[in-house]
C-alpha cells in the first residue's frame, strides 16, 4: 500500500498485487461540494495515472452529502468504467441514516448484473480492498 496522497478531508492510496491495482479514496470528514469535486478528479488523475482498475471509496467518515453532492458523484461514477477502465467499485458506505437513504437509488441503479462495473457494498475496509484486487 502506497500513500499518493493526503490533505485535512481526503487520503488517496494505492493497492496493488501484481496483477490488478486499486486506488483508496477515504474521506476523513465533511468537506464542501467544491472540494469534494477537486479531491475526486484528483483521485481520477491518479487512477489514470496508475493504471488501476478499482476503486474502493471510504465514505464511512465523509459526513452529511446534499442532493448536488450525490448527483456529482453519480455522473463520476457512470464514466468510471469508461474513462479509467474500472470494473470493480467497492463503497463503504457512511453510518448516516440520511447518506444511506438518499444513496438508495444509485445503489439500486449500479447494482443491475449486467453493467461493466460491478458495484460491491461493504462495512469493513480490509474486505474491500481483497474483493477489489481479487
Amino acid at each position: 500500500m502506497m500513500l499518493l496522497y493526503s490533505d485535512a478531508y481526503v487520503q488517496i492510496r494505492l493497492h496493488e498485487n501484481g496483477y490488478r491495482a486499486a486506488l483508496e479514496v477515504t474521506w476523513l470528514n465533511r468537506c464542501s461540494g467544491e472540494e469534494l469535486q477537486q479531491a475526486s478528479v484528483h483521485a481520477a488523475m491518479l487512477a489514470r495515472r496508475h493504471h488501476v482498475n478499482a476503486w474502493i471509496a471510504n465514505d464511512q467518515s465523509i459526513g452529511k452529502l446534499n442532493v448536488a453532492d450525490l448527483y456529482w458523484a453519480d455522473q463520476m461514477l457512470e464514466s468510471m468504467h469508461r474513462d479509467l477502465g474500472l470494473d470493480r467499485f467497492a463503497l463503504l458506505l457512511s453510518d448516516l441514516a440520511p447518506n444511506r437513504e438518499q444513496f438508495r437509488p444509485y445503489l439500486a441503479k449500479y447494482s443491475k448484473p449486467h453493467l461493466l462495473l460491478e458495484l460491491g457494498l461493504f462495512d469493513d475496509v480490509a474486505q474491500a480492498r481483497e474483493w477489489a484486487l481479487d
